[in-house]
């Protein structure tokens, strides 16, 4: 009257077991009028810091059931490995009377898109030594981290080349751009010089860009489409002036479309 677990490993409830011998458990006598269903499991006792191996004995029935596992959030937790059939009167059992309830972990092998596992995964935490391994040859598409690349590209750049956030500019007239975030622009015209700020910009909300008047020539930082407000001023879009030569500002991004303009500034 025994059943024998042969060795091998298992997860209960995110914790590991491993038998690496097999082991013999000893199963209850039979009942001598009514047979009965036995139930093996492994039951994890987080009170007893414990993983064991045991045989849970069904009651005896003319139509037996196994006994209903035992498995609560913060208690004792039972896995159903097998189910054993003790006929009555039984003497020993048969390997035939004993049924394989074990679940596999299964190996991936395939490929899991994004939108079969939205909201799956919203509260799980996970440590970085639990997966090892694991995601060595996973690819994340660029449309999945939105900016996030592009942002990349320019911390890599001004860390690799930090005088390219650093322009000289000796032509009349530039409409900034988004690639003109985060740099100091040093205009250096004898002449007349405008800088034109437009709906199609583009500056991320708190980028900003450093305007300096090196040139001879007046600076002029327009207003086409987008909203500019003036340091010192009451006029939120048309053009303003960048002091005399030598002087500078900040064109500071507030809202989409929405700018700053701070430093020694007046309006046209």
């Amino acid at each position: 009257m025994q059943v024998k677990a042969k060795s091998g490993q298992a997860l209960v409830r995110g914790h590991y077991y491993q038998n690496t011998a097999q082991e013999t458990l000893t199963v209850t006598a039979a009942d001598l009028t009514n047979p009965r269903i036995d139930t093996v499991v492994l039951e994890l006792d987080p009170s007893a810091n414990s993983i064991v191996l045991k045989v849970i004995a069904g009651s005896p029935a003319a139509v037996p059931a196994p006994q209903p596992l035992v498995q609560t959030d913060a208690g004792v937790y039972q896995v159903k490995l097998a189910e054993v059939l003790i006929d009555a009167a039984a003497t020993t059992i048969a390997a035939g009377k004993v049924t394989d309830s074990r679940t596999y972990i299964e190996t991936l092998t395939g490929t899991i898109n994004g939108s079969q596992i939205t909201g799956e995964i919203t509260v799980a935490t996970i440590d970085g030594d639990r997966i090892i391994n694991n995601i060595d040859t996973a690819t994340i598409g660029q449309s999945n981290v939105t900016d996030l690349v592009s942002d990349l590209a320019d911390i890599t750049a001004s860390i690799s080349n930090p005088l390219a956030s650093f322009v000289t500019d000796a032509t009349t007239a530039r409409t900034l751009t988004s690639s003109d975030m985060g740099k100091t622009i040093r205009f250096t015209s004898g002449s007349a010089t405008v800088v034109t700020v437009n709906a199609s910009t583009d500056f991320t909300v708190g980028a900003r860009v450093d305007i300096i008047a090196d040139g001879a020539g007046a600076l002029t930082v327009l207003a086409s489409g987008a909203t500019v407000a003036g340091a010192e001023t009451s006029t939120t879009t048309g053009s303003f002036t960048i002091g005399a030569q030598y002087s500078a500002a900040t064109l500071l991004c507030v809202a989409t479309d929405e700018y700053r303009l701070i430093g020694n500034v007046a309006v046209v």
